[in-house]
């Protein structure tokens, strides 16, 4: 990366102490909206949560663009959005992304999304930065800006920078915002033969499960990928002859609440 003026280098050491010191996500998603337009000029900034089974975009936090457009995206756009599909069909997933290195623009032009939606709002250079947490894809980071200059090679390694630390931030958060206080377990007669036939990770698996934790909050915690959360539950409801869950809760462990005084 090309060198930083010591005022670029101010931000950018600040931007990180921020990244780094936010305690929830929802603090640092608001600290990297408003600290990266003063690192690279951009006219708008979005954070896309991810649903990667079906690899769409679930919510969405930006200051300058509201949910109405996100509705509009939702509801006829995505479908359309050829970018979008060309950044998540490369194996491995990049890591930061523009639009120019992907799509020729005069084709894109007669896209739907493109003609109806980015082009009207304004939105004709877009570029991105994947969040990726132990081999998860939960967010995407959208940039954008008008009929101006592209995004440079010097501004886009800038950006690669960034993404590395994000990754970073979003990986402390989720493994420090521990789930909310919730009942003690106490195993079900006639579970302990089961847990038996399941490895040490599925037993760990099935407790956080039954005590409420998200399959992202577990892949935190036990610094294992979203998808290798979701294969061991696939074996243990086997195992266990369950369709979901909350079934596969319900049959191990029974809660088991402190005495009232």
């Amino acid at each position: 990366m090309e060198s930083l003026s010591h005022d670029q280098f101010t931000r950018f050491n600040d931007a990180l102490i921020a990244f780094y010191t936010a305690d929830r996500v929802d603090q640092l998603v608001h600290e990297i909206l408003t600290r990266i337009p003063t690192l690279v000029a951009v006219e708008s900034t979005t954070f896309f949560p991810v649903d990667t089974d079906q690899w769409h975009f679930t919510g969405v936090v930006s200051y300058e663009l509201g949910q109405t457009l996100f509705q509009q995206y939702r509801e006829y756009y995505e479908p359309f959005d050829a970018y979008k599909e060309a950044v998540f069909a490369v194996t491995p997933l990049p890591a930061y992304d523009r639009s120019s290195d992907y799509m020729d623009y005069a084709k894109w032009a007669r896209n739907p999304h493109r003609a109806e939606f980015l082009l009207p709002n304004d939105l004709y250079h877009l570029a991105g930065l994947q969040i990726i947490v132990n081999g998860t894809l939960i967010g995407d980071l959208s940039f954008h800006r008008g009929r101006g200059p592209d995004f440079s090679d010097h501004e886009m390694l800038l950006l690669r920078e960034l993404q590395r630390h994000i990754c970073q931030a979003f990986a402390n958060c989720l493994a420090r915002e521990a789930p909310p206080s919730r009942p003690e377990l106490t195993m079900r007669a006639g579970a302990e033969s089961l847990l038996r036939q399941c490895t040490d990770r599925e037993q760990e698996i099935a407790r956080l499960v039954a005590l409420g934790w998200t399959n992202l909050e577990i892949a935190a915690r036990l610094n294992i990928s979203v998808n290798t959360v979701k294969t061991h539950l696939k074996h243990l409801m086997a195992k266990a002859r369950c369709v979901n869950r909350t079934e596969l809760s319900a049959t191990l462990f029974a809660p088991r609440f402190p005495d009232l005084p």
